[in-house]
């Protein structure tokens, strides 16, 4: 028999907790884990593109499909240190016509043996009064961890920029537990 598990103020099963997440805005996910137990962090990654594989679809102009493997370093911006120096690796999957659309993608954080994966997705467009300057925004969740990082859970907001064609620096935020229990 399974067991539901219910949200101990608002009695909702915590699954349609988080499928209701999928559905919020990225700053109301962060509401969804607003516990004292929750760790808050933020950081600053800097990195640059080391693969780009991009196809032409074909159907309008400027419309582009493209497999991105980037690399560079997470540097903590709270107080807690969090991953502090950890090499990060990305993989980013991206749908955007004349610079504008959708992007996805996969990122890691690794420190002294412990990492911290998560899933992202976003929007890229050309900055405004900027013609030729990409920016982005969007939301992540924590995926998986290893180390003290193992049973990691929590979601956040990303937002960054393209500093050269293939550099780029993102600004984000988050709140984590180690337990999905204390999370919800």
């Amino acid at each position: 028999m399974k067991t539901l598990y219910y949200h101990p103020k608002i009695r909702m099963p915590v699954l349609a907790i988080l499928l209701l997440g999928l559905f919020l805005p990225a700053k109301s996910q962060l509401l969804l884990i607003d516990t004292p137990r929750c760790i808050e962090v933020a950081g600053k990654i800097t990195a640059g593109n080391l693969e780009v594989n991009r196809y032409a679809v074909g159907d309008v102009a400027n419309h582009h499909i493209a497999l991105i493997k980037s690399e560079g370093v997470n540097k903590a911006t709270d107080a807690t240190g969090f991953m502090d120096g950890a090499r990060v690796s990305n993989l980013i999957l991206s749908d955007n016509t004349d610079g504008s659309g959708p992007f996805h993608g996969y990122l890691k954080l690794l420190k002294n043996g412990e990492s911290v994966c998560l899933e992202w997705t976003g929007y890229m467009r050309i900055k405004p009064g900027e013609k030729n300057r990409l920016c982005f925004s969007g939301s992540f969740s924590f995926s998986k961890g290893t180390g003290r990082y193992e049973n990691i859970y929590g979601v956040g907001i990303f937002e960054g920029e393209f500093t050269t064609e293939n550099q780029y620096v993102v600004d984000w935020k988050g709140k984590y537990s180690l337990s999905m229990e204390e999370v919800l």
